[in-house]
């Protein structure tokens, strides 16, 4: 997109301080997970630091989602992770409280809808680490491909229908057409609440 996404404006907020918003209400422990040591001293690593959250450097930088995941269930003091892309500014708390309550046995819990698979929006068990540590040091870096690995639970939209009313929960932004798309999908969901 040639921008930082998690900076973005959707509405009166940013679209991180929206994915924030909507996982907060679960009581976990948020950090934010993916800065580069360069961050921790220029005006992007301030505004991370602004939300009075852990902001956690990648182990490896460089290796994308994979490597965030790695970073995030190394660090983690709990035997499951909930990863959120920075990206996915319609998420809504029902919505990943209803994820968290569905992992069971599974190594991966994530949505499954007419896109495929959402590993970005997934609740990961430290069980993972095992095969995460060999993909990356096959530098295999795709998320996707490593999910395929695991015993992941998809959850089709059939299952979350109701707390997706206007099939806009796994709206990502990639492109500067998805932003455009967003916003005016925004409007149709506020617009919808009133």
């Amino acid at each position: 997109m040639g921008v930082d996404k998690a900076r973005l404006r959707l509405g009166t907020s940013t679209v991180l301080e929206r994915v924030i918003a909507a996982a907060a209400p679960l009581e976990l422990s948020l950090s934010l997970v993916g800065a580069t040591p360069a961050e921790e001293t220029d005006q992007r690593g301030a505004w991370l630091r602004s939300f009075d959250l852990p902001v956690i450097p990648d182990l490896q930088p460089g290796l994308g989602p994979l490597g965030g995941l790695h970073t995030a269930l190394t660090a983690s003091a709990t035997d499951r992770v909930l990863l959120l892309a920075c990206d996915l500014p319609f998420l809504t708390t029902p919505f990943l409280a209803y994820m968290l309550s569905m992992q069971g046995t599974a190594d991966v819990v994530l949505p499954k809808d007419e896109q495929g698979l959402h590993p970005l929006c997934a609740v990961y068990s430290r069980s993972c680490l095992k095969g995460l540590d060999r993909c990356l040091e096959q530098s295999s870096l795709s998320l996707m491909d490593f999910v395929r690995t695991v015993d992941y639970r998809p959850l089709v939209r059939a299952d979350y229908t109701e707390l997706d009313p206007h099939g806009v929960l796994m709206t990502n932004l990639n492109t500067s057409q998805d932003y455009d798309r967003a916003q005016v999908l925004l409007g149709m969901v506020e617009g919808s609440e009133s």
